[in-house]
């Protein structure tokens, strides 16, 4: 989160908008409600082991997991995307427009019912590995080494 608000901060350059700071806060959050999600449903793996767990607990744990872990997520990512997107249509970096365009519909998309689904998780995946893949491809054409050497 910090290389990625120093990114915008530098493609912003004397312009202080504030969306670097809430790209910032987007990673934090969407970080913050994976690890309570996961620390729920580590709860309940850990009560039906000790056999204390009941259909009611169950579901409770599930729901609570299930309300972090989804549409709060939504939201951590909307506001990692869309202040991205906005400085990148703004500035053309710290990525393309088209990377830009994708990144604005996917944290729009985030904020919708759509998030909910599975297949807004396999478009996201798809999308990010689409634009990591590219961004790679093109760091190398420029003659970039993707993987810094120290010697």
């Amino acid at each position: 989160g910090a290389v990625l608000r120093e990114r915008l901060v530098a493609a912003e350059g004397s312009e202080r908008t504030g969306l670097p700071l809430l790209a910032f806060a987007g990673t934090v959050i969407t970080a913050a409600v994976g690890l309570g999600a996961e620390t729920i449903n580590m709860a309940g793996a850990l009560s039906a082991e000790d056999g204390q767990l009941t259909a009611d607990t169950a579901q409770i744990y599930f729901d609570v997991s299930y309300a972090l872990g989804a549409p709060s997520a939504g939201v951590g990512i909307a506001m990692v995307a869309v202040p991205t997107a906005a400085i990148a249509l703004r500035t053309g970096r710290p990525i393309r427009r088209w990377a830009a365009w994708t990144a604005l519909l996917v944290g729009l998309a985030a904020l919708t019912p759509a998030m909910l689904t599975p297949a807004f998780g396999l478009l996201t995946l798809l999308a990010l590995l689409l634009l990591a893949g590219l961004s790679i491809q093109l760091y190398r054409e420029r003659g970039g080494d993707v993987v810094r050497r120290t010697e």
